[in-house]
């Protein structure tokens, strides 16, 4: 009986452990990507030498694949303009949703 009890502690503690390692792998999959598409707009906007249609293709926040990236001109006469994507995470194991930024600067 004490055999079967050990069995089904390990399995459990198993099963916890490959759905954190699932759970981990796709939060920071998200957050790869995410940084991928802003790493894109930001040489898209660089290469570009800042066209005016490039630029206002992300300034009405562009969207793909759920991640939102917006890019807010220079306010200061300098030419680095921010380039934000949003995205969006969660852990459903433990009920967190949350929203993540990152912040690049195109110059």
């Amino acid at each position: 009986m004490s055999r079967a009890i050990e069995w089904v502690i390990d399995f459990l503690i198993t099963l916890f452990l490959v759905v954190f390692a699932i759970t981990a792998i796709n939060v920071s999959s998200t957050v790869r990507k995410a940084q991928a598409i802003n790493d894109t707009a930001t040489a898209e906007l660089s290469a570009s030498d800042f066209s005016a249609g490039v630029v206002d293709k992300y300034k009405t926040a562009y969207k793909t694949d759920g991640f939102v990236t917006t890019v807010t001109p220079p306010k200061d006469g300098s030419e680095v303009y921010t380039v934000t994507t949003d995205y969006k995470y969660s852990i459903p194991v433990i009920g967190v949703h949350r929203t993540g930024h990152i912040v690049g600067y195109a110059r």
